[in-house]
């Protein structure tokens, strides 16, 4: 059994110190500015929020307190806005009211002017006109179909040209029973008069003295890259992961075992996972998922162009959420078979378990409501605290979970028959699936596509649980061939289901339609995402037990976490800084998850009258930790009492080398600080805290670069290309070179020695010409070749190859091959190679380092722009524009080091665990 990645202290201290110093580089404060749209820009002051259209050069102001969203940022309505060319939308958390606000060209104005032309009207538009300052105003009121919950829309609309725009300010309101104009439009006008009669032309954000930012507000503006955070995710699932493997030999303590009959051999020799479904793996798991779910949500909340990579949980939640069906419903199933009583004390042992966390958070909901500030009507609280109208709507998943086990309940315990049961189950959930289907969108239960679109793999569950060990077999005998079917089955389906939500999707419903017809289309390839996407991870789990602390803390408390995290999304959007923001999210969504799962734990054991759970005590381990410290202390004061000169010897060389590493290390710390900087600030001198510009930075890079004919993916992919197969050619024959030299007697070996040794002293320069001349002539200029195969003839390897080979007995492992049997090659690619790793990774980094930057001969032999490397980029920048004032060039710099600290991190443990150099024999 592999293990990748162990859990240690080291590791942690990695995955967090690269965390923070890609936090340092990305992040920033917003200054104010609540969107960072193309589309213009809003500056917030005490008053209000002075916002600019680009689009229209026109600027108008709005209350502080509403929300502002371009169309390049707004998360699920950006679709829609987009087709309707709206530039921006307006809303309030309290309001039924929105705002959009949308640019056409002149030409156009006819056919957006008192219509919509996705939306039908309903009534008969009334039509007059309203002149303002600078601007004449057409009103229209009419109304039309909403676009969801089958609602209807009461619009306001005001249009008006400027500089050869058409610019419209449309205000509606959402209603789930017919309405007329009249009842609602005085509050439109109430919302949207002084926003048209504060319309101006041009940029009036110039000429607003901003706020001076406050430590508080430039905390909670702080925002970075949120795909910082896949990092210590993969390392929390992968670390610790355990992988059967049919090769694997056992170690002395299971070979012990083995022998003493303790052990069963398909536990060790197994190339399968032992109970791949069992309570430990799905807790795992489904806490791992927890964590998606919520950062599913966020995403949600932040919207595409804030969430960078973690875009692909947009639609991912209903697979996430399946997953969470099918082990409820494996769990119940297998439980049965396994327990002849399981149904004794079922209800309060299951339903405990489920309904006391969900009443708890929604009473700290309630309260937190209640605190806030938040008024009640006597039919809303009553219904909030009885969970017919769930004030989290995250909650559903709890009332439905129950539901199902009442099913199970009443049909496993008085049908014998379980294949009777699970048809009955089936249709149950059939039944289920379509009523919610036909109930559409509301604020009830099973209204709402939530409901429906993960259920039917509750069943998938059951059927797995009840046939596990031959539907397990099935699988194994086919591994591979279920492994790349299911793999793309589910890439297939995952294109098909982001299709349907784009073009039809769960929200189609109006006025005047249902849109039962893409709510099913969208439905089936969404359920077979989800199927393919369980049993792919059922696959997965049969190779792979993912196991490790925090996978089995965030397993315990998974169900907290998912009922509790709507509260701190809600609460926390104080923060504006997007980065920020998730951080906080998550991170006290854990902490309230495991406070509230103590809790639970103690209610839940109070009701089944168990005994509490001991709560683990860290004070032992804290004390013997202090006492050893202190041992430690007292110990090496008495050495140091006893020999002076050899502790002042260890502080001496201990401080020298701590210096060596500082001034090492330095250079880099500071390239990547300037990178952070701006141009101002770059001269003002050094300094050691960066400053949140490299974003702004990358940008200029980019445009920069956008003028040259070679992109800067393209210059890094041919310097990747050219180093790579440099480092391995020069490595490998270098290592077979000196492996010649060094074992096999022949004539001229000394004089041919010294040719090679004579070719280290030569430069490039001094054979350029002739190796132009060449390349010339082979019609290989401008091509990646002659950077390439040259390197088969590296002299400095083969001369440092030959020097580590006398450090090891190489004539006694040669001979000891040659009476086994083996081959001259097989000696050197079985035997050899692995014994002179750390030589080997160490001129992996030289030469690699070496080919990366050998800016010379890139010149001289790439001379279209098309064929450029990074290292000519550099030399071309930093050479034209000079480096010391200028910070994209500090952003070049910093993109052209990562691939070799790259390369040195993967290879450097071979080197500090194992290479020799001097006269020590092996």
């Amino acid at each position: 059994m592999k293990t990748p990645i162990k859990w240690n202290i080291s590791t942690i201290l990695v995955i967090l110190v690269i965390s923070v110093l890609s936090i340092m580089l990305t992040g920033h404060s917003k200054d104010g500015k609540e969107e960072l749209s193309d589309m213009g820009h809003t500056v917030t002051t005490r008053q209000g929020a002075v916002t600019y259209l680009e689009k229209g050069n026109i600027s108008f102001e709005s209350p502080r307190a509403w929300s502002r969203f371009f169309s390049d940022t707004k998360q699920g309505f950006s679709r829609y806005m987009k087709e309707q060319n709206i530039s921006m939308l307006i809303t309030n958390p309290e309001w039924d009211y929105y705002v959009e606000i949308a640019v056409h060209d002149a030409e156009d104005m006819s056919l957006h002017n008192f219509t919509d032309i996705q939306y039908p009207t309903i009534s008969e538009a009334t039509e007059e006109t309203l002149e303002t300052g600078e601007f004449t105003f057409t009103k229209s009121t009419y109304e039309r179909a909403a676009f969801s919950h089958a609602e209807y829309n009461v619009v306001t609309r005001y249009t008006t040209v400027s500089e050869g725009k058409c610019i419209e300010f449309c205000c509606y309101y959402l209603s789930s029973q017919p309405i007329t104009i009249a009842d609602e439009v005085n509050a439109l006008d109430a919302k949207m008069l002084p926003l048209i009669k504060g319309v101006t032309l041009g940029d009036a954000t110039k000429n607003i003295k901003k706020e001076t930012p406050t430590k508080l507000s430039t905390l909670s503006g702080f925002t970075f890259s949120i795909w910082i955070l896949i990092l210590p995710l993969i390392y929390i699932l992968v670390c610790g992961m355990k992988i059967k493997d049919s090769d694997y030999i056992p170690n002395t303590k299971e070979r012990r075992l083995l022998e003493n009959g303790l052990l069963d051999e398909s536990e060790v020799y197994g190339a399968w996972q032992k109970a791949p479904l069992g309570l430990s793996q799905s807790k795992s798991l489904l806490g791992f998922f927890a964590v998606l779910v919520v950062l599913h949500h966020l995403v949600q909340t932040i919207g595409a162009e804030s969430a960078s990579i973690f875009i692909v949980l947009e639609d991912f939640g209903v697979c996430l959420v399946a997953a969470f069906f099918f082990f409820s419903g494996y769990g119940l199933l297998h439980s049965l078979r396994q327990k002849p009583d399981y149904f004794k004390d079922f209800w309060k042992k299951r339903f405990s378990t489920i309904l006391i966390p969900f009443y708890v958070c929604t009473f700290i909901f309630i309260l937190t409501d209640i605190l806030c500030g938040k008024k009640y009507l006597l039919k809303m609280f009553l219904g909030y605290v009885s969970g017919w109208i769930l004030r989290n709507t995250h909650m559903w998943y709890i009332v439905e979970i129950a539901i199902l086990y009442i099913v199970f309940y009443l049909l496993f315990r008085f049908i014998k028959k379980h294949s009777i049961a699970l048809l009955c189950m089936f249709a149950f959930l059939v039944t289920l699936t379509a009523g919610s289907l036909l109930l559409c969108h509301g604020e009830f239960w099973f209204q709402g596509e939530w409901w429906y679109n993960s259920t039917l793999l509750f069943f998938l569950g059951l059927i797995v649980g009840e046939y596990e060990e031959p539907f397990l077999d099935l699988l194994k005998k086919h591994y591979a061939i279920y492994t790349i079917l299911f793999t793309v089955g589910f890439l297939v389906f995952r294109q098909i289901t982001a299709h349907m939500l784009l073009h039809h999707g769960y929200w189609t419903e109006n006025a005047l339609s249902n849109g039962y017809g893409d709510k099913v289309i969208t439905l089936i390839p969404q359920l077979c995402m989800s199927f393919f996407f369980v049993i792919l991870l059922i696959l997965i789990s049969l190779k792979c037990r993912f196991q490790n602390p925090v996978l089995s803390f965030l397993g315990n408390i998974s169900l907290e976490l998912y009922l509790i995290h709507n509260l701190f999304i809600e609460q926390l959007d104080i923060i504006t800084g997007t980065g920020l923001y998730v951080l906080a999210v998550l991170l006290c969504s854990i902490l309230a998850a495991a406070l509230l799962h103590r809790f639970d734990t103690l209610l839940i054991c109070k009701i089944q009258r168990q005994p509490v759970p001991p709560k683990k005590d860290y004070r032992p381990f804290i004390r013997q930790w202090i006492q050893e410290k202190k041992l430690a202390s007292i110990s090496s004061l008495c050495f140091t009492k006893r020999h002076p000169r050899d502790v002042g010897r260890q502080i001496f060389r201990t401080t020298t080398c701590v210096c060596i590493c500082i001034i090492s290390v330095l250079p880099i710390y500071l390239l990547f600080i300037n990178a952070t900087r701006t141009s101002h600030s770059l001269v003002r001198g050094p300094s050691l805290l960066p400053e949140g510009a490299f974003a702004e930075n990358f940008s200029s890079l980019q445009l920069m670069l956008s003028y040259m004919p070679c992109s800067l993916t393209s210059a890094e992919i041919n310097s990747i290309i050219i180093a790579t197969g440099s480092c391995i050619l020069a490595t490998y024959f270098g290592s077979m070179c000196a492996y010649g030299f060094e074992l096999f007697r022949f004539r001229g070996r000394k004089k041919l020695w010294s040719v090679i040794v004579a070719a280290m002293m030569f430069s490039q320069i001094s054979y350029s010409v002739g190796f132009l001349i060449l390349i010339m002539r082979l019609g290989l200029v401008n091509t990646l070749i002659p950077l390439i195969i040259p390197a088969i003839a590296t002299p400095s390897v083969a001369y440092f190859m030959r020097m580590y080979l006398k450090i090891i007995p190489l004539k006694s492992i040669v001979e000891a091959a040659r009476l086994d049997g083996c081959s001259e090659l097989g000696i050197f690619h079985h035997l050899i190679l692995p014994s002179i790793k750390p030589a080997l990774a160490l001129q992996i980094i030289f030469t690699f380092v070496t080919a990366w930057n050998n800016s010379f001969m890139h010149g001289l032999v790439l001379r279209e722009p098309e064929t450029k490397t990074i290292s000519t980029y550099l030399q071309m920048f930093a050479g034209a524009r000079g480096s010391s004032g200028d910070p994209t060039i500090y952003v070049l710099l910093l993109l052209t080091t990562i691939p070799p600290m790259i390369v040195y991190a993967i290879f450097s443990k071979a080197i500090i665990s194992r290479i020799v150099l001097g006269s020590l024999k092996e």
